[in-house]
């Protein structure tokens, strides 16, 4: 009888603290840790496990400590979303203002101007293995783009 008692108590205190290891750890980033805003449309995790964060006044990078936020000369907005990654590790993106922006080497650089196209609505960007960059929007043509021979 004994030995039932001591084997529930060890059920009972085993359970307690396994509950009470199930608890997640959070933690907040803020415009005070160095994130451009905090109105963020988009997060993105690219393929080297950093994180990036579009947001009303840029796009950062987050390294788990840092943010590095980007910005270029030419550059018309800088609330950004629509990230995505070629096989190159660029990072592409999409401002408000309708341009098409990529990141290369810690470097923002504009593409093209897509308000040209369609002022209505923002594009897709899909990038195959072949490094092709393929833009597309409702009611205009596919467009592709080679960033290798421009």
């Amino acid at each position: 009888m004994k030995s039932i008692k001591y084997c529930l108590l060890i059920a009972v205190l085993w359970g307690g603290f396994s509950a009470f290891s199930q608890q997640p750890y959070t933690w907040h980033l803020s415009d005070d840790d160095g994130l451009p805003s905090n109105e963020v449309y988009q997060i993105f995790q690219d393929k080297k496990g950093y994180i990036w964060f579009g947001t009303d006044n840029g796009v950062a990078k987050y390294d788990g400590r840092n943010f590095k936020v980007f910005t270029c000369e030419g550059q018309r907005g800088k609330a950004l979303s629509f990230f995505n990654e070629d096989p190159k590790g660029r990072i592409w993106c999409v401002n408000f203002s309708g341009q098409i922006l990529y990141i290369e080497n810690d470097s923002l650089r504009v593409l093209t101007a897509w308000e040209k196209y369609n002022k209505l609505h923002f594009p897709n960007i899909c990038i195959d293995q072949n490094n092709i960059v393929w833009i597309a929007s409702q009611n205009n043509p596919i467009f592709s783009y080679n960033p290798s021979t421009k």
